[in-house]
Parts: C-alpha cells; structure tokens; sequence
C-alpha cells in the first residue's frame, strides 16, 4: 500500500468514528441538560379579594442559577422579559407581608416596576442591606414577615 492510499484510508476512518459518534451520542440541548425547579406561593390580599404569587425558578448543574418573581399569575413558569411581573433577577430572598391592599417586600435588591402589572396590589419595596438581611434571616417572623422561599 502506498503511503497516500494509507493516508486516505486514515482520514476515512476518522470521518466514520467522527459520523457514529455524532448519531450515536446524540447531544441533548441545554435547556433540557438543565431541569428547572419553580417554588410558588399564593399570597391572599384579602382587603381587595386578589392574589398574587410569588415565584422562584432554580436551574443549572449545581442549582446556583435563580430567578424570583412577584406575579399576578398563577402559572408556573416565568418570563425573563416580562412586562407583567416584578423580576428579582439574582434570585433574591423576600421577605414580605400584607398590610390592607399592599404587599410589603423587604430584599437586597429592587426589581423594577413592570408596566403591563395586572392587578390593584400595590407592591412597595425597600431595599435592605446585608446586615439587615442577615438580623431578618434569625428574626422576619417576631418583626411580622414571612420568608420567600421558605
């Protein structure tokens, strides 16, 4: 066999190995590698008969990507860009309670107030910083909070 004809023989080898390990091992898409995880939890706003949900979603490998949202809906998953819902894009920790038509959140960082947000619930947030947090963490229910996600 001639030194070319081996050559040849080489490179179609490699083609094939590289042709059955593309059909054999077939590669699943990201969002399938990642399955997300959502927690959700229905507050009541009694003084105006509504209620609005607020929502975790948690993905990737170690469960370290996480984003939480405050909802008119009740729907589980949770739209990026959404122009209906208030987006705490880090995943933050709430803490949150309802005094008549308000929802009081307590979080170490603001989401921005949605345009399209459907409902009469006023929602007020205030930043906290890293020690408040951390004195919320030990104490949110004797100051009259819950915690989201719990």
């Amino acid at each position: 066999m001639g030194k070319m004809t081996k050559y040849m023989l080489y490179i179609l080898l490699g083609l094939i190995l590289l042709i059955a390990v593309f059909i054999f091992l077939e590669d699943k898409p990201i969002s399938d590698s990642f399955t997300k995880e959502y927690n959700i939890q229905k507050v009541e706003i009694e003084a105006l008969g509504e209620s609005i949900f607020l929502k975790q979603a948690t993905w990737g490998v170690s469960s370290d990507s996480k984003i939480t949202a405050i909802s008119s809906s009740p729907k589980e998953n949770i739209d990026y860009e959404s122009e209906n819902d208030f987006l705490y894009k880090s995943g933050a920790t709430l803490f949150y309670k309802v005094k008549g038509d308000t929802l009081h959140v307590l979080s170490m960082e603001l989401a921005d107030k949605p345009i399209l947000f459907n409902s009469d619930v006023i929602i007020y947030q205030e930043k906290i910083e890293n020690r408040e947090f951390n004195q919320l963490v030990k104490s949110y229910n004797e100051e009259g909070y819950l915690k989201f996600p719990k």
